[in-house]
């Protein structure tokens, strides 16, 4: 990547004015992108704009929703939907940090890579990724910002202590509506932000508070990223939160991030747990401290997911977004939501036979399986979805049927449903809005976008009248617990009653929606949504316990899954070539079925280890060569020579002989079995060191000989069989290659001219090759 203008970094915390310099500097040229991390906070800034240069010099572009004048000279985006390829003196990318998100980081690192402004380019962020930027652009000029106010830690409150102007955070939609319930009952009312709320409810929202009508908010982290609040207090309603994965606590950063909103220009915040997370966790000095001086460990990792892709086949396609991160930390993030839409697309037989030998309608899958699902509903309802729209689209008239998305829309007009339900009409209605911006794709583009439209602000304006009442003094009480409607039923992974969703199926357990939760109580919502799903789980889990092998993998969470469910975790053995599992909750199984699982997880995990090891463990063998052989398994197929050399020296010439067949190498380094080296060994192989070392990720793993700059540690490369030479990482064949190489053109003694073949095939610079050579045991001279 070529620098191609002016870059400037300004990077610093939250209250530093870094996107209101940004919009400045933009304005005083005459184009610009600016991209943005919420739909909500480009509305915000489109506004702003706006009101600066006026309608029609400006527009706005994310996901669901354009703007876009004839004239615009000013894009303001969502980060997913910069005009990367429009050519405008500058382009701004705020909160760069979000590189670290394993969902959407992939995104951000593609704009820290590619997007460029003609004169200048912005990149706007937390001081955490100074030495990211620093390897991505080094000729950025960085700007360090620091807060215009103070940030200071104040003691833990009850929620009828909070004072005025505060914000209480938690992390899930279901804690917030029972601290904003709780908060309703203590101080008469509370304002409700979170992500999913349409940019009119959100703003109504926000009215109440900014106005005084009331005096508190309760708000998911998504308040965090920009949003201008006049927030004097943040409190912490949690400490952990579930990040897709796991429950974990905070990252520093995380909280600085979030408690940094209170505050705003010189006006000093504060910020502070409640009594209920004191009572459970305590906050350390060390990250009050961080937290106060807004000061963090910095990023050591970005996500990274290549975006030249190959439609020449599926194979291919799965091999062009699985290649290798230019830098060694970046990471790949792993399968996320589209990539798991195409896997199962293609195993619909009617798809694989319309994409098998045409690229083109293999991109336009592609295209589709990027529909983001707005709903977070189960996979199984998105995924058909998008079969659906594939069929309409690859059929004779090559548009989606006007008829059935109209038939869609009167579906959501309905004006009756809870609130739960009002905010899963408001997401799927985003859905239509997504379609409607694809000209080639729709019969009416511009009728559509106006349908959308207008539904949204009828779906907003009854979502915002229905959190008022909830949460307002004087309103319908949310804390009152109902009785379920009856006729509870499974539907596309989704258990509902009448209109209401209950919760969902995933991964053999039922998961509540938090909505569901308040209203009817949790203990009701579970008793009712087991019963409504277990019969469809017990069927799915012995089918598993019949799956064949290939159809059960490892993802990069280091769990198993088949057909999209997770059933169970790898976690650390005995031994390193033999990691165990434990299974995840799959509390809609009986104990005989759970057993029955586990028993077919664990069954498959040692048909993996004796599929690779297998072969290095016959029964006949005796003496050194057992030993050897044992040392090697135990390494998972690679050793170094000196921990074998007493082993080696005692082998016979027949021992010689039956390794050779075995394909083990005796080499001058290392001892090593070529067949662990291969592609498909390695998912197994390193997802057992992974475990063994307590991590709970899949590394990137290699598609070549050499791995360069690669984030592994010394130990993981090793018995990877990719040790470390300086930057790079290179495989053990390769290193006995050059050893080899060096013997036969190279003096035993003195210095060495560094030959030009070895470089070769190493891919690097003599500065690289050095660290081969030296490791290796020559002394390295000019050429």
């Amino acid at each position: 990547m070529a620098d191609r203008n002016h870059i400037v970094a300004q990077l610093g915390p939250t209250n530093t004015g870094k996107t209101h310099r940004a919009i400045e500097r933009m304005l005083e040229l005459d184009s610009g992108v600016m991209g943005l991390p919420l739909r909500l906070l480009a509305r915000e800034v489109y506004d702003r704009v706006r009101g600066r240069v006026g309608d029609g010099a400006v527009a706005l572009v994310t996901g669901e929703e354009r703007i876009e004048p004839r004239g615009a000279r000013y894009f303001i985006c969502t980060v997913e939907s910069m005009p990367v390829h429009r050519t405008v003196d500058f382009v701004a990318v705020d909160e760069i940090q979000l590189a670290s998100h394993r969902e959407r980081g992939h995104v951000f690192t593609d704009r820290l890579l590619n997007a460029r402004g003609r004169e200048e380019t912005w990149f706007l962020g937390s001081d955490t990724m100074r030495d990211v930027v620093r390897t991505v652009a080094p000729t950025a000029e960085i700007v360090t910002r620091t807060r215009l106010s103070r940030l200071r830690y104040e003691p833990p409150r009850s929620l009828a202590g909070l004072p005025a102007r505060t914000a209480l955070v938690a992390f899930s939609v279901a804690h917030v509506y029972e601290l904003a319930d709780r908060v309703r009952a203590a101080k008469g009312g509370a304002a409700v932000v979170v992500g999913a709320l349409s940019p009119k409810a959100r703003n109504a929202q926000v009215e109440l508070y900014q106005s005084g009508d009331v005096s508190h908010l309760v708000a998911t982290d998504a308040i965090g990223m920009g949003l201008n609040l006049d927030i004097q207090h943040v409190f912490f309603g949690a400490v952990s939160k579930y990040d897709g994965q796991t429950v974990r606590r905070l990252y520093p950063g995380e909280m600085g991030q979030v408690a940094g909103r209170a505050g705003r220009f010189k006006a000093d915040g504060e910020f502070g747990v409640t009594r209920e997370v004191a009572a459970r966790e305590t906050l350390s000095a060390r990250l009050i401290e961080a937290v106060e001086t807004q000061r963090f460990e910095p990023v050591r990792r970005i996500y990274y997911r290549n975006d030249a892709l190959d439609f020449e086949s599926p194979q291919s396609l799965r091999a062009s977004l699985r290649r290798r991160p230019p830098y060694g930390f970046m990471r790949q993030p792993g399968q996320l939501g589209d990539e798991r839409a195409l896997e199962l697309l293609l195993r619909q037989p009617e798809i694989a036979r319309t994409v098998a030998h045409s690229p083109a309608r293999l991109a336009l899958l592609w295209e589709v399986c990027r529909v983001p699902d707005f709903r977070q509903s189960a996979q199984g309802a998105h995924v058909r979805l998008l079969a659906q729209l594939f069929g309409q689209l690859t059929s004779v008239s090559g548009r989606i049927d006007s008829d059935w998305i109209e038939g869609r829309l009167r579906d959501l007009e309905r004006p009756d449903g809870s609130l739960d339900v009002m905010m899963q009409r408001v997401a799927f209605n985003r859905t239509w809005a997504y379609l409607a911006h694809r000209r080639d794709w729709v019969t009416n583009p511009e009728g559509l976008r106006e349908r959308v439209l207008a539904l949204e602000e009828q779906l907003s304006g009854a979502l915002h009248e229905q959190l008022t009442d909830h949460f307002v003094e004087g309103r319908t009480h949310v804390g009152v617990v109902r009785p379920i409607p009856q006729d509870v039923f499974l539907e596309d992974d989704v258990v509902v009653s009448r209109s209401v969703t209950l919760g969902t199926m995933r991964n053999l357990s039922f998961v509540p929606t938090p909505e569901a939760a308040v209203w009817f109580g949790s203990s009701s919502v579970r008793r009712h949504g087991r019963r409504a799903c277990a019969a469809e789980a017990q069927a799915r889990a012995l089918r598993f316990v019949d799956a064949p092998a290939s159809d059960i993998s490892i993802t990069d969470e280091l769990q198993l899954a088949w057909e999209g469910q997770a059933v169970a975790r790898l976690v650390r053995g005995k031994r390193l070539d033999g990691p165990d599992v434990a299974l995840l909750p799959l509390d809609l199984l009986e104990e005989k079925v759970r057993s029955q699982v586990r028993a077919r997880a664990l069954h498959w995990i040692q048909s993996e280890r004796g599929r690779l090891f297998g072969p290095l463990e016959p029964d006949d063998v005796r003496g050194p060569l057992r030993g050897l052989l044992y040392l090697l398994v135990s390494h998972l197929g690679v050793v170094p020579r000196r921990d074998a050399e007493s082993l080696v020296r005692a082998l016979d010439g027949a021992d010689r002989k039956r390794l050779g067949k075995m394909n083990v190498r005796l080499g001058a380094k290392f001892v090593y079995a070529r067949d662990l080296l291969k592609t498909g060994a390695q998912p197994f192989r390193a997802a057992a060191l992974t475990v063994w070392e307590g991590e709970r990720d899949l590394p990137v793993l290699p598609d070549a000989a050499v791995a360069p700059r690669t984030s592994w540690s010394s130990r993981f490369a090793h018995g990877l069989g990719y040790p470390r030479y300086g930057k790079r990482c290179v495989r053990v064949d390769l290193v006995e290659r050059v050893a080899v190489f060096l013997r036969k053109h190279v003096p035993s003694k003195g210095t060495v001219a560094l030959p030009p073949e070895p470089m070769n095939w190493l891919g690097c610079a003599p500065g690289e090759w050095e660290a081969v050579v030296v490791a290796l045991g020559y002394d390295v001279g000019a050429e």
